[in-house]
C-alpha cells in the first residue's frame, strides 16, 4: 500500500479532532504528543508477553546453550546411493 495514503488515512481522523469541541487545533497538538506515547505502551507490552514462558513449559536459562545437532555430512560432499 501506498505510504502517503496510509498516511493520508491516519492523518484523518486526527485533524477531525480539531473541528470537535472548542479546543480546536490545539486538540490536534495534543493528539499528536499522545500518539508516541501510546506506540511506546504498546511496544513495551508486546516485548513484555512476548518474553512471558507459555504455560507448562520450563523456561529455559539463557547461558546454558542449546542441544548440539546432530552432525551431518561434510559441506561440499555429494550423496550417493550406490546399487
Amino acid at each position: 500500500m501506498n505510504t502517503r495514503r496510509v498516511g493520508a488515512v491516519i492523518a484523518g481522523p486526527i485533524i477531525a479532532v480539531a473541528g470537535i469541541g472548542d479546543l480546536g487545533y490545539s486538540a490536534v497538538f495534543f493528539r499528536c504528543a499522545i500518539l508516541p506515547v501510546v506506540a511506546v505502551v504498546i511496544l513495551i507490552a508486546t516485548q513484555w508477553s512476548s518474553r512471558r514462558t507459555p504455560a507448562g513449559s520450563e523456561p529455559r536459562d539463557a547461558r546454558t546453550p542449546p542441544a548440539p545437532a546432530e552432525p551431518g555430512p561434510p559441506i561440499g560432499w555429494a550423496r550417493h546411493d550406490e546399487s
